[in-house]
């Protein structure tokens, strides 16, 4: 009685489980990391290199759109950086941190994580850009409650060559996406345009028509 009961109990919190939105949808997309090596290439060269391969990845046929990304959600690989907000003091060593993304124009879109409003980043949004950012629905619902975070200005304690702790205007609010379990609440998180945070590695995101063991071999040969 107590194994079937347990066994009940356990298929039921599975079928919950596969009826989590987990805010991104996975169908269709091959994702890759290519290790680019930091001591060899500066800032410009680094974004160069995964711009020009997204080009010429989204231009194979069946490839329907080309990104870039991390960390990438349920990849169990994230990282908190801490911020402040102008306009919102908090006494010195108590600025919060929160989760930290950077990603490339078209991640968005690649992932069908949904632009709840203002707008995604663009090829404007790069070394020449205004420093911008966004944030998912978590973070808003946190710190700017009753508020339109759209124009509002965050500084992130985090930067580049380029980019050295930049004071940043919020351009987007994004759908949240679960980023440790399907079983816990999307966490707050805020996304820099890579082109002003090369600070690792991204992920290849790749939506094609269908999966394909020639996509594969066609992606890996580019």
């Amino acid at each position: 009685l107590v194994l079937l009961v347990g066994s009940g109990l356990l298929i039921r919190s599975f079928i919950r489980v596969l009826h989590v939105d987990p805010g991104f949808d996975s169908k269709h997309v091959f994702t890759a990391r290519v290790g680019v090596p930091f001591d060899s290439y500066n800032h410009d060269q680094h974004f160069r290199f995964y711009e020009q391969l997204l080009s010429k990845l989204a231009s194979l046929p069946g490839v329907q759109i080309a990104s870039a990304g991390w960390p990438l959600p349920l990849a169990n690989s994230r990282a908190s950086v801490s911020f402040s907000i102008v306009g919102q003091p908090v006494a010195p060593g108590d600025h919060p941190s929160e989760a930290i993304g950077a990603v490339m124009p078209d991640y968005f879109k690649t992932m069908r994580i949904p632009l709840l409003s203002g707008r995604v980043f663009n090829a404007q949004d790069g070394i020449q850009g205004a420093p911008v950012i966004i944030i998912n629905q978590a973070f808003a619902k946190k710190y700017f409650p009753g508020e339109n975070p759209i124009g509002q200005h965050i500084q992130a304690d985090l930067g580049d060559d380029s980019f050295v702790h930049s004071v940043r205007e919020v351009v987007g609010v994004v759908g949240d996406t679960r980023q440790h379990s399907l079983t816990l609440s999307p966490p707050p998180q805020y996304f820099l345009p890579y082109a002003q945070a090369v600070i690792t590695n991204p992920f290849l995101t790749i939506r094609t028509s269908a999966d394909s063991a020639s996509m594969e071999r066609e992606l890996r040969a580019a």
